[in-house]
């Protein structure tokens, strides 16, 4: 093979092999074509082997989409371990290695189905074989052999299809056990189904169409939990959807051994939606995107100074293109050389990076001839020219640099110094124009040619009124030009005049900075990404709003077109996401019906003891009260200037409480909507608020450092409990409402009598403030819980102080509260780790596997926290409605985490975003 490197027939394959060893590396790297090696020096062991012989037995390897296992081949071969003249004649052409085999070359596939060369090994037999042997391998009860059940696991589908055994491979699609067993093992059964199952069946067969795009949507999460694969089903297909009522069905009953929270509704983002994927990988906030024109392939770069090469069809990582060295940093921008073999970047430091986009290995660093970065600081944008000869780069030393992809040097003179960084550049299509934007709001445009030969000469186009973010042409014609800028607006120009064509801006426009803008391939749309966290879509010849994509957690840094009906976004929350453009266009009528509960982000949430409710407060300083049993808007409530950051329901009246910062404490008609009373008297924000369970009462608490106990009826001030020296937040009743506990965050705790006022009891001086407080049934035992993850058990009747300190957690309590029973209690943190114990010891009892027993969404859209998402729980096992249940309200976070609250003894409701989550346990 290295001769035939260097034949004459071949000498533009040479390349730079010609100074390397020959290693497998190198070797798979080897152009396809060496189908006249492969006949001189096998085709004689393939003629003594027999026609008959190799057809067969390559066959199988040859229908392998990857290394078959030796027990399989020898199987289906009817060979035995000891015999060894067919393995011996076969290591010529395959690599054994450990317990599979492979060819010892990709090129191999080609020669022996005959696409080069005349020798052609039927294909078919191979995948009927291999395709018998999984379906029987799936019929077995006992695992006699794991990696060939797993081969089988994998493969299974993929041989089904092409061998044209559709139904059978649809009996397994549609099997919910089946799948759980698959997605445990890997969740790309949506790859195999998408592509060797729905396109080759005749007609449509939309349940497994669902299946497939459920699994598709929920990868990230399937990966790591796959045990949430019910979950996910039910929150993502409609009941009401017939096509799907079989898998829904068999995903409803799931058993999984232990209890777990079963989706009501299906509020998730919808199979068939537009969002296609959530791709995710970056350790930090990804700032720059790139797709190329030539592979199915897409170059992700962010601030954990890594880039990310992914596989557009499956979403799958190919290759992660990392420095080790100490100075290379944040990576700002990533751009394909226009044949798609290389990937540029630019970095923090000032370097730019030339990495293989087939194996991810670094080509070159761009340095001058003092062997020094052609940047001393911060490189925003590199762009190649369209014959791929130059690339341009501009950075935070406000210049503009032109290297030579040929003659590896500088290509001339620099642009620049300006006054003003440039933070994006382009070349047009056709190579006349290079584009750029600057922080000075200008658009700077130059003929390449008059670059090129030192006659600088610029037009600028002034629009903007901030900084400019992104400027690129229109990729066909190169007539248009799209601008955007931390003015909120984008601006599509005529290149010629460099006049305003459209300005996208005002009613429909982004209501944030926006960090990019793009063209689609045939130049009809525009997308738009923002710090407000959406893409949004834009008709060229109009100027309208099509669409918005919404569902990043973080401002969306860049967009990328893959081709006319699919786009790209990369955001701060670490995600890539895929949408599809024809989808959203069918579904936006059907969007715009929908109404939405709440204009900005939910922060508390709270149900109706009958199960029938769920009210929530939000950032848009209304209530929304929703009907658990549809997860639709009823009625919006309001009436509060600032953020809801309370909510309660009456445990046994149709009434709502709510706090806020505007210092009032309202009452509400949960069935009318009405505000019935507006309680006024705090001096601060209202932090936490609480009815009592049968007595006309309610409590406030305040940074004024005062609760005051209202009466419900009437709306009027009973009394002030007075004595802490903050900020009271948690508050509660004891079950005969003759007592009231308070925290507060000058790391106190205090029960109070009711009727009277009197001070009973103060609760040491923890260590932190308080974060939440319990009362058993009988009154006997509080539990308080602070920041610093430690909970205390006190006994009321051993005033001395805590008779037990829980100490499990390592970080912020959220929650800690006390069983029906008054035997345990339960302790959840900020990283939803939960323990159980014993009131009785103070000793931990059991640490409950979150996996299962939370609630099923663990980052599913959003990655606002490292990890799992910040939540309460209740009871974790089955019980009798009522009988044993625990409910309570976890306290406030960051605003990317859910919140938790009891709904009616089996029931609970999360609130992600400006939407609500409705379960129950089962």
């Amino acid at each position: 093979l290295s001769l035939l490197l260097r034949d004459k027939q071949h000498p533009q394959q040479t390349g730079d092999l010609d100074s390397k060893p020959i290693t497998l590396k190198t070797l798979n790297e080897f152009p396809i074509g060496l189908s006249g090696v492969y006949e001189k020096y096998f085709g004689r062991f393939l003629e003594a082997l027999g026609k008959q012989n190799y057809d067969y037995f390559l066959s199988l390897i040859l229908a392998s989409r990857g290394p078959l296992p030796t027990p399989i081949w020898l199987t289906l071969g009817n060979l035995k371990e000891e015999n060894t003249i067919i393995k011996e004649k076969a290591m010529q052409l395959l690599t054994f290695s450990g317990n599979t085999i492979r060819f010892v070359h990709k090129s191999m596939r080609k020669w022996l189905s005959g696409i080069e060369g005349e020798l052609s090994v039927p294909l078919e037999r191979g995948h009927k074989a291999l395709a018998q042997y999984c379906w029987e391998q799936m019929q077995e009860i006992n695992v006699s052999d794991a990696n060939v059940y797993s081969f089988a696991l994998a493969n299974v589908i993929y041989h089904l299809c092409l061998a044209e055994r559709y139904e059978s491979a649809r009996s397994l699609i549609t099997d919910f056990q089946w799948l759980l067993k698959r997605v445990t093992q890997s969740v790309d059964i949506s790859s195999d189904i998408e592509k060797y199952y729905l396109p080759r069946i005749e007609g449509d067969d939309r349940e497994v169409r669902l299946t497939a795009s459920v699994i598709r949507l929920a990868k990230r999460i399937l990966s790591e939990y796959p045990r949430q694969l019910a979950s996910q089903i039910l929150a993502r297909v409609h009941a009401s959807d017939q096509d799907a009522k079989s898998i829904r069905q068999q995903a409803y009953n799931y058993k999984p051994g232990v209890s777990w929270w079963r989706p009501i509704v299906a509020t998730l983002e919808k199979a068939e939606s537009p969002l296609l994927q959530v791709i995710s990988g970056h350790d930090k906030p990804i700032d720059a995107l790139a797709v190329s024109s030539y592979k199915n392939q897409l170059a992700s770069g962010g601030r954990d100074g890594k880039i990310f090469l992914w596989d557009v069809v499956t979403g799958d990582v190919e290759q992660i293109c990392f420095s080790s060295q100490a100075e290379v940093r944040d990576v700002n921008s990533v751009a394909y050389s226009p044949d798609g073999t290389r990937v540029a970047s630019g970095y923090d430091d000032g370097q730019i990076i030339i990495w293989s986009s087939t194996t991810g290995e670094e080509i070159e660093r761009l340095t001058d001839l003092d062997n020094k970065p052609i940047h001393q600081r911060r490189v925003w944008c590199v762009s190649y020219s369209p014959d791929g000869e130059i690339l341009v780069s501009v950075s935070d030393d406000c210049t503009i640099v032109f290297y030579s992809t040929i003659n590896k040097r500088l290509a001339c003179e620099s642009l620049g110094p300006f006054e003003n960084t440039a933070n994006s550049v382009a070349f047009s299509h056709d190579n006349r124009y290079l584009v750029a934007g600057f922080d000075d709001k200008v658009i700077r445009l130059w003929k390449t040619e008059d670059i090129l030969t030192g006659k600088i000469d610029e037009t600028r186009c002034g629009g903007h009124r901030a900084r400019v973010r992104s400027v690129q042409f229109s990729p066909k014609t190169s007539e248009l030009l799209v601008s955007c800028s931390d003015d909120k607006q984008v601006i599509i120009w005529r290149t010629e005049t460099q006049t305003p064509v459209h300005i996208l801006s005002g009613q429909d426009g982004h209501d944030g900075r926006v960090y990019g803008a793009c063209f689609s391939p045939d130049e009809r749309l525009v997308a738009s990404a923002s710090a407000d966290r959406t893409v949004r879509l834009w008709d060229v010849d109009t100027g309208s709003l099509l669409y918005i994509f919404e569902g990043h957690a973080d401002p969306t840094m860049k967009v990328a077109f893959i081709d006319n009906n699919r786009l790209v976004s990369a955001s701060l929350d670490k995600t890539i996401r895929m949408w599809n453009i024809e989808t959203a266009l069918v579904h936006k009528a059907e969007d715009g019906a929908t109404e939405k509960g709440h204009a900005k982000w939910v922060v508390s949430v709270a149900v109706s003891e009958n199960g029938n409710y769920v009210v929530t407060g939000s950032q848009d300083n209304n209530l929304c009260v929703w009907d658990a049993n549809t997860a639709s808007v009823l009625r919006t409530l309001k009436g509060h200037t600032s953020t809801v950051w309370h909510v309660i329901v009456c445990p046994k009246s149709k009434l709502v409480g709510s706090g806020s910062p505007d210092s009032t404490f309202r009452i509400w008609d949960i069935e009318t909507g009405a505000n019935l009373h507006i309680l006024r008297g705090h001096g601060g924000s209202v932090s936490g608020i609480a009815f009592a369970h049968k007595k006309d009462y309610a409590v406030s608490g305040s940074m004024d450092q005062v609760a005051k106990l209202w009466r419900v009826s009437t709306g009027t001030l009973v009394r002030n409990f007075e004595g802490h020296t903050s900020t009271i937040a948690p508050v509660c009743f004891s079950a005969d409402d003759t007592m009231l506990v308070t925290g507060s965050s000058d790391n106190s705790a205090r029960i109070w009598d009711v009727e009277t006022g009197d001070l009973l009891q103060i609760l040491g001086k923890h260590a932190e403030l308080i974060r939440a407080i319990s009362i058993s049934k009988d009154g006997k035992i509080v539990v308080t819980g602070c920041d610093d993850g430690v909970a205390f058990v006190w006994n009321r009747e051993n005033p001395s102080g805590p008779v037990h300190t829980l100490k499990r957690h390592k970080n912020q309590l959220r929650s800690a509260v006390i069983s029906e029973d008054g035997s345990k209690v339960i302790t959840t943190d900020r990283l939803n780790n939960i323990v159980v114990w014993s009131v009785k010891t103070g000793k931990e009892l059991e640490e409950h596997d979150p996996t299962l027993v939370r609630i099923p969404y663990p980052t599913y859209e959003t990655d606002g926290m490292q990890g799992l998402p910040l939540l309460g729980t209740g009871l974790l096992t089955k019980t009798p409605k009522g009988s044993d249940g625990i409910g309570f309200s976890v306290d406030i976070g960051t605003l990317n985490t859910r919140k938790l609250t009891n709904l009616a003894g089996d029931r609970a409701a999360i609130a992600e975003g400006d939407k609500i989550h409705i379960v129950e346990l089962a």
